[in-house]
């Protein structure tokens, strides 16, 4: 493979060279940066929100600091332009809603109820980049199981039947941010916000929006809980090194996280590639790869300056599948691991039991019987009723392949966040977080 040269290269201690050969790699079959400046200009720069990087990222941190320290009404929010609050769900389908960060021309997707007693934290969704489906609606599914409190019975959650009655587990308030410069309801926010830092910057704006409207609007005040997939597991680990308990942050879950290692990210692109092996596999599996080249430029541009220096100031649960195509293994748990030795403690890496052959997506949420039924009857009414038959014995074959391994996740993550609610709660009794 050609990455295996810029491999060589870093093990002889010739960084410079290392990182010259794999980003001539990396960005020769993307467009090159003058050609992004060109597709970012005719993206945002007639909306005039092209701000340059150092001015951008200063103003949205006085910004944020407004936010910290004054508590904000609902109505404050809105008249003084911090967000507008959309009336009906983003499809009829998907019991959420927009509202739209004004300062940052990014959404948030938020569940159209409110939060009940049973909803133990808010959680923030973070998915993943690089395709058409990167984006908030790509995690509405399991965002949506841990809100969901009516007709839901998920052992995987904590659930149980006692005295004839369902108990439900764990169950957070789960909305979704919409990165900025993803392929999604954010996608013309200003460049700037798509760095590493200014992701972390707008992340923390969207905590800081969302902890001003749960209070204000629910009297909901509670620490957070952010959860990425994929490009999205990088930066939520990042946010957990930034932000702490002091931070109104619990914990953070990276699901298939992308790498920060420069060998590894040339690898995973290379891998993604038209004849790559994760795009050989997807067609394998009946479906196709549709790259967005801007958002791939962004991700793996800065995915190498998302630092993770140091302890993190919260949990972390790194959850990987040694299965999953998009990731070199042998880079990949090296990775990992080296993550767990620099901090025992906080970087805990769950691999997922190679018999669940596991991929990329730990998140795709099996359909129900309802939609199997309504897809089937589909098929029936287009190709007769054998096809239908043989439909509906696929289909159930496929969503029980899913359901264990998203049952798994669940069950992994529900137990994890039990583990840092404990650790929170005890330093908090400490003494050492006045709330």
């Amino acid at each position: 493979m050609k990455w295996v040269l810029g491999l060589l290269l870093l093990m002889s201690g010739s960084e410079v060279f290392a990182a010259n050969a794999c980003t001539e790699l990396l960005f020769k079959s993307q467009p090159t940066l003058e050609e992004y400046g060109r597709m970012a200009e005719e993206e945002h720069g007639k909306f005039d929100r092209l701000p340059n990087f150092r001015q951008g990222v200063r103003k949205l941190r006085d910004v944020n600091v407004e936010l910290e320290h004054r508590k904000f009404t609902v109505q404050e929010l809105v008249t003084e332009g911090y967000i507008s609050i959309g009336k009906s769900r983003i499809e009829p389908d998907i019991p959420y809603i927009q509202i739209r960060l004004n300062k940052i021309d990014t959404v948030i997707l938020v569940p159209e109820a409110g939060p009940s007693d049973i909803h133990k934290n808010p959680m923030m969704f973070v998915p993943g980049a690089g395709t058409p489906r990167s984006n908030g609606r790509s995690v509405t599914g399991p965002a949506y199981t841990f809100m969901k409190t009516k007709k839901s019975y998920r052992p995987a959650l904590g659930d149980a039947l006692v005295n004839q009655q369902y108990v439900l587990g764990y169950r957070g308030y789960a909305y979704i941010f919409d990165p900025p410069g993803n392929f999604g309801f954010s996608r013309r926010a200003p460049g700037f916000l798509s760095s590493a830092d200014g992701m972390q910057i707008a992340m923390r704006h969207a905590h800081l929006i969302m902890d001003n409207y749960l209070r204000s609007k629910y009297k909901y005040e509670r620490p957070l809980i952010v959860a990425g997939r994929s490009m999205g597991g990088l930066q939520v680990a990042e946010y957990a090194h930034r932000f702490g308990y002091e931070d109104n942050l619990l914990a953070a879950i990276a699901v298939s996280p992308q790498p920060n290692q420069l060998i590894n990210v040339i690898n995973t692109m290379e891998r993604h590639r038209p004849d790559g092996i994760a795009t050989q596999q997807l067609r394998l599996n009946g479906r196709e790869i549709e790259l967005d080249h801007p958002t791939l430029y962004t991700a793996a541009v800065q995915s190498t300056n998302y630092r993770l220096v140091g302890k993190a100031k919260v949990p972390i649960l790194f959850m990987q599948s040694l299965l999953d195509p998009s990731y070199e293994k042998s880079l990949q748990t090296l990775w990992l691991n080296s993550l767990h030795k620099q901090d025992p403690t906080n970087h805990i890496i769950h691999y997922l039991p190679s018999e669940l052959r596991a991929g990329h997506d730990l998140w795709d949420k099996p359909m129900s019987d309802s939609e199997i039924r309504r897809l089937t009857n589909r098929k029936r009414d287009a190709d007769g009723e054998e096809a239908a038959e043989r439909f509906l014995e696929e289909q159930k074959s496929e969503q029980q392949f899913k359901a264990a391994i998203f049952d798994h996740t669940l069950y992994r993550i529900v137990n994890f966040i039990n583990e840092a609610t404990f650790r929170y709660e005890s330093f908090v009794r400490g003494g050492t977080l006045s709330r």
